[in-house]
């Protein structure tokens, strides 16, 4: 849980709240914590949540303290939840023409 606002790790973002972050990420595991907070602020329940009855589905919106500065920080609305981070993917590097 969050007292105070942290910076993200160095290469870590905060992650989406798009559809397959939801449903494969979010609504399968508890991760000790009955809500977790995505990157626009919009937090879902966890398997944790009314005993997985409310898995996946939208909590609340706006539940993510944004502090400015260098580095920005964050914190979620509520001590209890949690925010989910991730580790973008390298995109893949694109080849270069061959000239032949």
């Amino acid at each position: 849980t969050h007292q105070r606002p942290l910076p993200l790790p160095d290469g870590w973002e905060l992650a989406p709240s798009d559809e397959l972050v939801v449903n494969e990420v979010i609504a399968k595991h508890p991760w000790g914590t009955h809500v977790i907070v995505c990157g626009n602020g919009n937090a879902y329940s966890t398997t944790l949540h009314e005993m997985g009855r409310r898995s996946g589905h939208l909590f609340n919106s706006n539940r993510l303290s944004i502090q400015r500065g260098n580095p920005t920080k964050y914190k979620p609305a509520a001590n209890q939840f949690r925010i989910l981070i991730r580790r973008p993917m390298p995109r893949p590097m694109r080849a270069a023409p061959l000239a032949v």
